[in-house]
């Protein structure tokens, strides 16, 4: 995704991944993505997911510039929205 907005714009990588319910998405699999968003020189990287986030996951982002959305958070998005 290319956002063009002056500043605070660029490159952003988005990764959705389809768990069943209450599945977890763990590190390694946000560390992988993690790397890709470093390698391909994007400003942000977005994950959405079907499930949830392993605690090792949130940690693996402290301070990086990665977005985790759950299927809790990503329901609400799509309310506010009036789209679910």
């Amino acid at each position: 995704m290319q956002d063009e907005t002056p500043v605070v714009g660029g490159k952003y990588l988005a990764l959705c991944i389809i768990n069943p319910p209450y599945n977890l998405v763990d590190a390694m699999k946000v560390k992988g993505f993690l790397d890709s968003v470093r390698g391909e020189g994007a400003a942000r990287g977005i994950i959405i997911t079907t499930g949830y986030f392993s605690d090792d996951a949130y940690r693996q982002i402290e301070e990086e510039p990665v977005e985790l959305v759950n299927v809790h958070s990503f329901l609400k998005y799509l309310k506010s929205f009036d789209i679910y």
